[in-house]
């Protein structure tokens, strides 16, 4: 009885289809053959055509029980084809998938069971191809914000020698690094977040904004602007932004910074490197205390270096740990021979290139300042 259960529903069909018509047959010619019957036909005048008839009346009868048993299967097939159906009904409408239970253990349940195997797949090859072009829309829509963020032109600052890197980055997780001329010397940033996306970089795209409206100022008072840009992105910040903001006065070498980020202010000299003090978090917070700012000063034939963060994740190595090294394999080699802030930066690129790697430098970023007489 356990083996016939297990057989397929369309085999057990075919069984009962057979056996019934097999049992019809055998009975029809088991009838015709009594004893009885062949007397009465062979007795009676004119029971050939009678005999004719009532074979008819039998084939009939075994076929319309044939028929109505093959309908009744069919009606248990539909059935369970309906239950098939409610079942992906339910499945596609109330979202609960995971609720679902299949307890028959018959074939219509291992059928219903591997089309549950299908449906999961199917979903997750369309939720995977929509993950793929969503990605691929918040990629090319970055590329697209990315182009129109540029370097603002320079011009040369009385007694400061400056250098940027990259000077133009068409890479959407670069970090944001601009730099404008003051009356009294410069206002400079870096700025991004720990990973790329079209709202950080719409945001980058506003401070963009922000710089090319103060390039473009007639009169740029560098105290007042500095502390209305940090004001602005204080009021603006969409979370988790490193940020490094800084005033220069070329003249007395006084500077105000705010600095969020794990990457120090670097001072550079002959006497060696000293890491500048920094507010204890890598993020702005959310309300930050913007009334005491950093104050520090610029000696002559000193440098003022400003590293971004991105580097660190690809270096594995911490703001202060990467310090050490560039002081290490980078100013102390280049001492003697650095003769402006240019040669600085190169030197700083090709030892991230040949330590880290060219792909590297597509995460380095960098301010160099010198002052000079």
């Amino acid at each position: 009885m356990n083996r016939l259960n297990q057989l397929s529903f369309r085999f057990k069909i075919s069984i009962l289809v057979f056996l019934t018509t097999f049992t019809f047959f055998m009975g029809f010619i088991l009838l015709e053959d009594l004893l009885i019957l062949r007397e009465l036909i062979q007795k009676t005048e004119g029971w050939d055509g009678s005999r004719r008839l009532i074979r008819l009346g039998f084939a009939f009868c075994f076929s319309t029980l044939t028929a109505v048993i093959t309908a009744f299967s069919f009606n248990i097939f539909y059935a369970s084809l309906r239950n098939l159906i409610h079942f992906i009904q339910s499945w596609r409408e109330d979202g609960s998938r995971e609720d679902i239970q299949i307890t028959r253990n018959d074939e219509i349940g291992s059928l219903i069971r591997s089309l549950q195997i299908a449906l999961y797949q199917e979903d997750e090859r369309s939720e995977k191809k929509a993950r793929k072009a969503i990605a691929q829309e918040k990629f090319h829509l970055t590329n697209h914000i990315q182009k129109h963020i540029t370097t603002l032109p320079l011009k040369r600052i009385p007694g400061l020698d400056i250098s940027l890197f990259p000077k133009n980055s068409r890479n959407p997780a670069q970090d944001y690094i601009q730099l404008v001329r003051t009356d009294q010397g410069c206002i400079g940033i870096i700025a991004g977040f720990d990973s790329p996306g079209v709202r950080e970089n719409s945001f980058k795209a506003s401070i963009h904004s922000v710089f090319r409206f103060i390039h473009n100022l007639p009169n740029k008072d560098g105290n007042g602007i500095f502390r209305s840009v940090a004001e602005s992105l204080d009021n603006d910040s969409v979370g988790l932004l490193n940020l490094s903001l800084f005033n220069l006065e070329s003249q007395s070498g006084e500077i105000n910074y705010y600095i969020w980020q794990d990457c120090p202010i670097l001072i550079w000299s002959e006497v060696g490197v000293r890491e500048l003090e920094k507010f204890p978090g890598k993020n702005l917070p959310d309300k930050p205390d913007l009334n005491e700012s950093f104050h520090s000063h610029l000696d002559e034939n000193e440098w003022l270096i400003l590293l971004s963060d991105r580097i660190l994740k690809t270096i594995h190595l911490t703001g202060s740990q990467f310090a050490k090294e560039l002081n290490r394999r980078v100013f102390e080699v280049e001492n003697v021979n650095a003769k402006n802030s240019r040669e600085i930066t190169l030197a700083i690129a090709n030892h991230v290139s040949k330590r880290y790697g060219k792909k590297a430098l597509d995460k380095l970023g960098l301010i160099c300042i010198k002052r000079s007489n």
